[in-house]
């Protein structure tokens, strides 16, 4: 009975199936195609389109700036952020704790 059963079944999904035989519907004349409308979209979301086409050098970078301020981070140095609400005093916040987990 059970085999009976998953014969009519697969006879069933075998005759749904039969009609999906035109797997190329997206290659017809017919059809919608979206072509360009990819690098549209990438274009209008980039400040600077010509950025698509090629990169941008990077400005100047001080390696040992960046490296010192990864240092203060992980042995707990951290300098706290100026309050924006005053006008360039230095903020009484407390520095947040160092990040002890992560490789060396």
């Amino acid at each position: 009975m059970i085999y009976l059963s998953r014969m009519a079944i697969a006879a069933c999904l075998l005759t749904l199936l039969a009609g999906c035989d035109d797997l190329g519907a997206f290659d017809r004349a017919d059809a919608w195609h979206a072509t360009g409308v990819n690098k549209s979209n990438l274009a209008a979301m980039a400040a600077n389109p010509a950025d698509l086409a090629h990169g941008r050098g990077t400005e100047a970078a001080d390696g040992y700036q960046a490296a010192a301020a990864i240092d203060r981070l992980r042995n707990g140095r951290v300098k706290p952020l100026l309050d924006s609400s005053s006008s360039g005093s230095s903020s009484s916040a407390a520095p947040s704790p160092a990040v002890t987990s992560g490789p060396n």
